[in-house]
């Protein structure tokens, strides 16, 4: 067994049973680990003696069990470099999309005399593109560390960041935002909480075209979960999409007010807290989406 692995044994069998792990080289020089059982073997005067030991050669296992861990180490190292990466790039990528809002600006003001209609027409698309363009960049940094495990949990208000949300976003004047009972404080990261009910709700808002639009956000505790509701009596979306919208650069919106990306944020962040996230929908009458989130202490 060598001097270590010895002594392990020789520990065991003076006081009592025991189980432990040891590694050893067999005749061709393959290391190879076994799973040792150690008891004392008592005599019949209540004294020690000798041992009974058990040896099971659990090899295969523990290369598996290190192939996995190595696989994983890999896996944080890959995920840590891509995240580096993506806000490289995103920086990379703003910067010239910036360099042509500003130019078209100028250009748009210097040569307001000798431009035509369809030429005014032409930058505020250039603009607009621009716009979704820096949306779509900013919704793939956050798609990428949706579901990073967050450190910062605390107690988190839901009805006060609901309020904040409809504070800062665009809401049309025909658009009423209600919270139909109040929401719990749960313990969560704050800001994927902020983005869970954002995109929500930022999608639920623009996709009203009855003169009285109404978007309720409601909840209810199942069992073990929160379950929430974003209701609203928007264009509804059609049955063959319900799944789509939930993968990244799929929408069942506009493509030109819509980047795909923030319902598949939503569902890694619900998916983060052990949640599950799907709709009810029906065209022309508007449409529900419904989450869970995990009951944190």
């Amino acid at each position: 067994l060598g001097q270590e692995n010895g002594a392990q044994v020789m520990n065991a069998h003076e006081q009592s049973s025991a189980s432990f792990e040891i590694s050893v080289s067999d005749k061709f020089g393959a290391e190879r680990y076994w799973l040792v059982s150690v008891a004392p073997l008592h005599n019949e005067r209540g004294g020690i003696s000798g041992s009974i030991i058990i040896q099971l050669d659990i090899t295969d296992q523990k290369v598996l069990e290190i192939q996995k861990e190595n696989l994983l180490n890999d896996l944080e190292e890959s995920n840590k470099n891509l995240e580096e990466y993506a806000h490289i790039v995103s920086h990379d990528l703003k910067s010239p999309l910036r360099s042509i809002n500003a130019l078209a600006t100028w250009i748009g003001d210097d040569f307001r005399d000798k431009i035509d209609e369809m030429g005014r027409e032409n930058l505020k698309l250039l603009q607009e593109k621009v716009e979704l363009m820096d949306k779509l960049i900013d919704g793939i940094l956050k798609y990428s560390t949706a579901s990073k495990k967050a450190a910062d949990n605390s107690k988190v208000n839901l009805n006060a960041v609901i309020k904040e949300i409809t504070d800062i976003i665009y809401i049309p004047d025909h658009v009423e935002v209600v919270v139909a009972n109040p929401l719990p404080t749960v313990y969560a990261d704050r800001t994927k909480m902020h983005q869970l009910f954002q995109n929500f709700l930022s999608n639920a808002v623009v996709h009203i075209e009855n003169p009285k639009g109404l978007v309720e956000v409601s909840c209810q505790e199942v069992g073990n979960h929160w379950q929430f509701a974003v209701k609203d009596n928007g264009v509804g979306i059609p049955k063959e999409y319900h799944e789509k919208i939930f993968k990244i650069f799929q929408s069942a919106g506009s493509k030109e007010r819509s980047t795909g990306i923030g319902l598949s944020i939503v569902k890694k962040i619900v998916e983060l807290y052990e949640g599950t996230v799907w709709l009810e929908s029906e065209v022309g009458k508007g449409t529900t989406f419904y989450f869970t989130i995990k009951k944190q202490t």
